[in-house]
């Protein structure tokens, strides 16, 4: 998934949805990003999230397009430290669907 298409699918989704958080938005792109991503280790995962997360952040600066974008990657980074990431991509890809859809814990 290049700059390009990152930037259209975020755009895609606050379109779709006017009341989206932008850090929501933000999650939902890096998730579909996760799917494309084609990353061998953790290192590159953690590299390839960093630039999505970067590129978001050019296009909505808001705090919370970069803590949505960093929360997600350090719940899928303590996943599966240490291992292959295409030898678990079916569990990570299942923790990353899991922590975007669950809905914000209210006080």
């Amino acid at each position: 998934m290049n700059e390009e298409e990152l930037v259209e699918y975020f755009r895609a989704q606050m379109r779709k949805d006017p009341d989206m958080a932008s850090a929501v938005a933000a999650i939902r792109t890096l998730l579909e990003f996760l799917k494309r991503d084609t990353g061998e280790t953790i290192l590159g995962l953690r590299e390839n999230l960093t630039w999505a997360t970067d590129c978001l952040t050019g296009v909505d600066s808001s705090v919370a397009v970069s803590s949505g974008g960093e929360l997600f990657l350090r719940f899928i980074s303590l996943t599966s430290l240490e291992h292959q990431v295409r030898g678990h991509a079916q569990t990570l890809h299942i923790t990353a669907v899991i922590f975007a859809d669950t809905p914000p814990v209210r006080c």
